[in-house]
């Protein structure tokens, strides 16, 4: 389940990472979409995740998909992503915190989840397990 904060990031189109993703020395704080992923996206990360694991991973295509649209960067007082940097999909790999990619799914248009509350039976005959009980 995302934050308030996070939709409100999401919707912007960026969005803090849980923790500085490290990659050649320097830190990252913030992942911003730069386009909207398209169909040639994921079958460009298809192809990546099947020529370096040999199957289609999800997990794979994901970072494939934000390695093509998503770059990162520190932000600004005016939350304005300074230095921004894309990494190709094995450095993404190797460096990006697997809780950081769940969110990343968001930013990329994945829809959030919404919560419910359980409802009850509304069934007009009594449920089993209260049956038992009477």
């Amino acid at each position: 389940m995302l934050t308030t904060d996070q939709k409100t990031q999401i919707d912007n189109n960026l969005l803090a990472l849980s923790e500085p993703l490290s990659i050649d020395g320097k830190d990252f704080t913030h992942a911003r979409k730069t386009t909207e992923p398209k169909v040639v996206h994921r079958i460009k990360a298809t192809r990546f995740s099947k020529s370096e694991f040999g199957e289609e991973n999800s997990d794979a295509v994901l970072i494939g998909v934000t390695a093509q649209v998503v770059e990162f960067g520190c932000v600004n007082d005016e939350m304005e992503l300074i230095e921004p940097s894309k990494f190709d999909p094995m450095k993404l790999c190797e460096n990006l915190p697997y809780r950081d990619l769940v969110s990343l799914q968001y930013l990329l248009g994945k829809p959030p989840k919404i919560s419910s509350t359980p409802q009850k039976n509304s069934s007009s005959q009594p449920s089993e397990q209260s049956a038992k009980t009477a």
